[in-house]
């Protein structure tokens, strides 16, 4: 099992896994303790919010599928994203700034097509109701004078993934990148 020392420091423990590991644990405050999954059932009181590893894993696939699909425009990309998001290398961003980073990538690569590779690992904290994802995506994007394709590694901190689920926490690792070529 991977041991994750906070949620801001888990993007750069993005190593592929042979499978999906959910799990669901309260993150402390301080002093992080190894991911563990106890099998024994939690009292009432500590199970309210806690959903089951396959129901997180579902839900936390479905958002992706919806996050990746670029046939959003700009203004519906924003709204999967919390109101003040860590937004890959340009630090805290508002939803406006997502709007003009979608729409200047929308027109540098005007065909894009996108399909979640792999989630390779989830870390939910039903007390929060947030997750930290890491997942894969193979990317394929194209203008009229070129085009490109590859595999992309993301981590995320996903929230309210019970309700709405938002993407408050970001990063990208480019892992393969096909040739860019001219059309």
């Amino acid at each position: 099992m991977t041991r994750l020392p906070a949620f801001a420091a888990a993007a750069l423990l993005c190593a592929p896994a042979l499978a999906t590991e959910v799990v669901i644990q309260s993150l402390p405050e301080q002093a992080p303790q190894p991911a563990r999954v106890d099998p024994r059932p939690l009292p009432p009181s500590q199970n309210a919010k806690l959903a089951d590893a396959a129901d997180v894993e579902t839900r936390v696939r479905s958002f992706l599928d919806r996050f990746v699909d670029p046939d959003k425009s700009p203004q519906e990309m924003a709204l999967l994203f919390t109101d003040d998001v860590e937004f890959y290398d340009q630090g805290r961003v508002g939803r406006e700034a997502i709007v003009r980073d979608v729409a200047r990538y929308a027109r540098h690569w005007p065909q894009r097509r996108y399909a979640v590779d792999d989630v390779q690992y989830i870390v939910y904290d039903p007390l929060t109701d947030r997750a930290f994802v890491a997942y894969r995506i193979n990317y394929e994007v194209a203008s009229s004078a070129r085009h490109a394709r590859g595999q992309a590694e993301y981590g995320a901190v996903l929230t309210d993934l019970e309700q709405a689920p938002k993407v408050a926490w970001i990063k990208e690792r480019l892992t393969h990148r096909g040739p860019q070529a001219a059309d």
